[in-house]
């Protein structure tokens, strides 16, 4: 099942107020890595293609050397994403360089054709531009002779004087390519289109035009700081409120601003001043975009959608309340707020449907079928959501640096149930998982609390649960749960520790079920 939106209205709202601001042309946006920025930028402009003609390219999936220029292949995503426009190139408008300008509009096709065996480096399929265009892209420059040939031969026809004056200066700008004047026959073009399309829009002259550059930080170092030093290059020879790269009205970094200062730091040294380096890239401030909080607060909206075969989990998240959710919703939302569960995995994750595996144990003689107890219900659930054994057991791990105890209250949230649960697959070995009418103790010096519990029938025999009768803490009151009394008490339980026990039982016995 797939999730066509999901519900960050507040965020994004936020972003739009950001991006808004007339003072406002260039911005980075910060957030740790898998909490979901490319996600968010390409739904935001989905939603607001009518105000913004957005480029989005991603330098992380070029194919590029450590002795290549990375910015020319930026320059070249570009074009590709612009000529896949279908832009009209009559519309072209020519100024002081018009022998460049007429050259590259009479002689486009033959210039992408030439150049189009380099487009897989940008990551590209040469297929993508057969319908929009036909001749496709990409741009290494043409030799410089038979482009300066090239200008003079159009500058004659155009009857424009001063020949030599103009190949020197194409000469000068083909030497100078990533600084801030350069115009070289990629850049050129690059600005030709993008004029080009402002005046086939004029009827609208609210729209803007944005280049957003995704997953800086994600590349090599030496890569990264060449993409910064181009834009800052720029900024700094036309001035902070000045013109952005390739006059796009609005230029978006995407990249972990802490990551950035780490590579920084490493690179020029610990004292080196990184904010001095970095407001630059930025006109009023960083939008500091963290979705954990949106997606804890939207867990119960994911959970809704999953799609199982398993009656139990498809009972408890129909349900308004039950132990399951109430569990699931704990965790998830925990793993997002400490950085161990990312957003692409959850999304990754609803795109399937979630088959349990008719798993069975035999322990003194009985047949047990896992997957009619709750808690092994939700550790395969996890299982799957985080990508198998290691991924969880590290997610847990972090869980337990993150919230090390949980505040808990006696007669609410289904604490009597989830924490028998826990100690039910916990205490597999002394139990053997069997529904009985006795109480059971548990004891944990590690943890310094002791528990009675019991494990019951989930309905008509099928599956089963435990449940705490009471826990003793060495530091703490008692909680008691009588038949008919429920004294609600606040205490300190260390949830995640036992999470990580019951996770470590669950593979032993997953792995020894028929």
């Amino acid at each position: 099942m797939k999730i066509e939106h999901i519900p960050f209205d507040e965020e994004i709202k936020r972003f739009d107020e950001h991006l808004k601001d007339p003072e406002n042309e260039r911005t980075i946006l910060s957030g740790i890595f898998g909490i979901g920025k490319t996600y968010f930028i390409h739904d935001y402009f989905k939603v607001n293609e009518d105000i913004y003609d957005v480029i989005i390219i991603s330098p992380v999936n070029y194919s590029v050397s450590s002795n290549e220029d990375i910015f020319e292949l930026i320059k070249f995503d570009i074009l590709f994403q612009l000529l896949g426009k279908k832009i009209d190139y009559e519309n072209f408008q020519l100024d002081y360089l018009n022998s460049a300008d007429l050259y590259l509009k009479e002689n486009y096709k033959n210039i992408l054709l030439e150049f189009a065996k380099g487009i897989p480096k940008v990551g590209r399929n040469i297929f993508d531009m057969a319908l929009p265009i036909k001749g496709l892209i990409e741009l290494f420059e043409k030799p410089l002779e038979n482009t300066i040939k090239g200008v003079k031969k159009t500058k004659e026809k155009s009857k424009i004087d001063d020949k030599e004056e103009a190949a020197e200066f194409l000469k000068f700008l083909a030497n100078i390519k990533g600084t801030p004047v350069e115009l070289n026959m990629t850049s050129q073009l690059i600005n030709k289109l993008l004029q080009s399309q402002s005046e086939e829009e004029n009827n609208n002259s609210e729209r803007k035009f944005v280049l957003v550059i995704d997953d800086i930080d994600r590349v090599d170092p030496e890569h990264i700081f060449r993409i910064f030093n181009v834009f800052s290059a720029h900024f700094d020879y036309y001035g902070y409120s000045g013109q952005n790269k390739f006059e796009f009205d609005k230029v978006i970094l995407v990249c972990d601003i802490k990551n950035i200062k780490s590579v920084f730091c490493h690179r020029y040294g610990e004292n080196a001043d990184f904010s001095g380096y970095i407001d630059k890239f930025y006109s009023n401030e960083i939008f500091h975009y963290d979705f954990a909080r949106r997606i804890e607060d939207n867990v119960t909206y994911f959970l809704s959608r999953i799609s199982t075969n398993n009656k139990i989990l498809k009972d408890a998240l129909e349900v308004r309340g039950s132990m399951i959710k109430t569990d699931l919703t704990m965790v998830l939302g925990d793993m997002v707020l400490s950085g161990s569960l990312s957003l692409r995995s959850i999304l990754k994750f609803l795109n399937t449907n979630l088959l349990f595996p008719d798993k069975t144990i035999r322990l003194r003689g009985q047949n047990i079928y896992l997957f009619s107890i709750p808690i092994f219900i939700e550790i395969y659930l996890l299982n799957k959501l985080l990508d198998g054994k290691e991924n969880l057991l590290k997610a847990l791990n972090l869980l337990v640096s993150f919230k090390p105890a949980h505040k808990l209250h006696g007669g609410n949230n289904f604490v009597d149930k989830r924490i028998g649960s826990l100690i039910q697959l916990v205490d597999y070995k002394n139990n053997h998982l069997e529904q009985k009418d006795e109480l059971i103790t548990y004891e944990s010096t590690e943890h310094g609390f002791k528990a009675t519990y019991g494990i019951y029938p989930i309905s008509a025999g099928y599956g089963s649960y435990g449940k705490i009768k009471d826990i003793t803490f060495i530091n703490q009151p008692t909680y008691e749960n009588a038949p008919d009394t429920v004294l609600v008490k606040e205490f300190i339980f260390p949830m995640y520790q036992l999470f990580k026990l019951a996770a470590t039982n669950y593979y032993q016995l997953v792995s020894a079920a028929e």
